[in-house]
Formats: C-alpha cells, structure tokens, sequence
C-alpha cells in the first residue's frame, strides 16, 4: 500500500453547514468547528481576546451596565467565534455573486442586526454537532 503524504487529510472537527434563508433563498455555506461554550479552549481564547482589549472595556465585557454595553460584549464573543471556530464561509451577495472568506467582512456582516440570526444558527450548529460527537464517543466507549 503507498501513501500520498503530500495530499492534505480531510478535517475530522470541521462541518459544512449551508444556511437559508426563511423564504428559501440561500444564504450562504460556512464551514465550521465542533464548539462547545464549556470548552477551557474556548474560555482560554476570550481570556486572551480580553488581553487586547483596554481596561474599560474590559470592565464593560465584565460587567455591562448599558444596552451598547451588552451589544459591545455580543460583538466581542461574535469577533472570537469567527476568528476560531469559521474556517471559511462563502456568502451570497447581490446577483448570485458569492463573497469570499474574510473575518473582516464576516465581522462587520453579523454586526448587522438583522443578520444576527445567522450567527446564532451557525452558533447552534457547532454546538450540536459538538454534542453529538462527545455522546457517539461516549456510546464507543461503553460498547
């Protein structure tokens, strides 16, 4: 048997998930990591987004007082979750143009509030899938 160690193995944490619209026109693909919001890494990455950040905003992520407060802590989760758990996404533009990947555009696309359910079913879908594959690793374990 030979190998081909030059060909890039498929991702084994990655899912594609295509999203539509509720009038049934798509809105684009993405591809993703299994998430969870329990995981330490996870928790680790925003300990080290907050790193970044300046005192008082770090004092508005930890205790928001405000609606832009909360809107600012929703934006900065949102800017964490795109840089670490979408690996790539095509977005449908005007015309059936499709948007290649960028965190920028993504960034500046979810923070349109009508566009944030979007995100939330991207969200959702990384949580799942995480979710089931922790429960068939568990179900191979007991058999």
């Amino acid at each position: 048997m030979t190998y081909n160690f030059k060909k890039k193995a498929p991702r084994k944490d990655t899912i594609e998930h295509t999203v539509y619209h509720p009038d049934g026109d798509e809105i684009g693909t993405f591809t993703i990591k299994y998430h969870l919001q329990s995981d330490p890494r996870w928790t680790k990455r925003l300990l080290d987004m907050k790193k970044l950040l300046k005192p008082a905003d770090v004092r508005r992520l930890e205790n928001p007082k405000t609606e832009e407060d909360i809107l600012f802590t929703r934006q900065q989760s949102m800017n964490a979750f795109i840089d670490h758990v979408i690996v790539d996404s095509k977005l449908l533009g005007e015309g059936e143009e499709v948007i290649p990947h960028s965190a920028e555009m993504l960034k500046e696309y979810f923070a349109d509030p009508e566009n944030f359910w979007v995100f939330s079913e991207i969200d959702q879908t990384s949580a799942e899938v995480a979710n089931f594959r922790i429960e068939q690793a568990e179900d191979a374990k007991n058999d």
